[in-house]
């Protein structure tokens, strides 16, 4: 199971004791919604996966939406914020870089591994944010308040150090999640049955970027 999933049925274990049933039905409407897209998703496809009948889920949840809102939305929102935002502040932004290379091999190094273990949270992610304007703000302050002020305070070192050019942090930080996304969702959302080269492709991405900042 995954570390998102695992984090989601504790967490909702914590705001109500889920029944073996209830993981099920949660696991199955997330590794649909994952694999289709929310629209496509029946909750007959959701019970029929889970191996429950269709009236277990309407017990509960009246609709697929009700259940995405009362579990899946909360839980892997606080996932975001308390396990990804922390820990990639923590462990790959705010560490000392002997130069700007190292830093941007560390991240897009760092952004590849996540993707390949989490690629279901990444396309439930994108399919929320693109449709849920609620999502799309949440998920904007929780970086914009976690990880841009950690991630500016390192550009401006480098910027010192005139590894970089003097130009706005936000900027920089376009330039890089731009080049950075424009390789992930091709390689895990929109096209992962082609041949990737995970190494030759991270290594491109961090001649584009330098090509832009150098």
């Amino acid at each position: 199971m995954k570390e998102w999933m695992k984090y989601i049925i504790e967490d909702s274990n914590n705001e109500q004791k889920l029944t073996l049933k209830q993981q099920n039905i949660l696991i199955a409407a997330v590794e649909l919604i994952s694999e289709k897209g929310y629209e496509k998703v029946s909750t007959a496809e959701i019970a029929k996966r889970a191996g429950v009948a269709e009236g277990t889920i309407f017990r509960q949840y009246k609709t697929k939406k009700d259940l995405l809102n009362a579990i899946v939305r909360p839980s892997y929102m606080r996932f975001i914020g308390d396990i990804i935002a922390k820990s990639f502040v923590e462990e790959v932004i705010a560490k000392d870089y002997i130069n700007f290379d190292t830093f941007l091999n560390c991240i897009i190094e760092d952004r590849i591994e996540f993707a390949k273990q989490e690629t279901p949270l990444i396309k439930v992610l994108i399919q929320e944010i693109t449709a849920q304007e609620d999502v799309r703000e949440d998920i904007k302050s929780l970086f914009l308040e976690n990880v841009y002020p950690s991630f500016e305070k390192t550009i401006n070192l480098f910027k010192q150090k005139g590894e970089i050019i003097d130009i706005p942090s936000s900027t920089i930080f376009r330039i890089i999640i731009t080049n950075l996304f424009g390789y992930l969702v091709p390689r895990f959302v929109l096209y992962p049955e082609l041949s990737w080269d995970d190494e030759y492709e991270k290594k491109i991405v961090i001649q584009c970027i330098k090509k832009a900042l150098t």
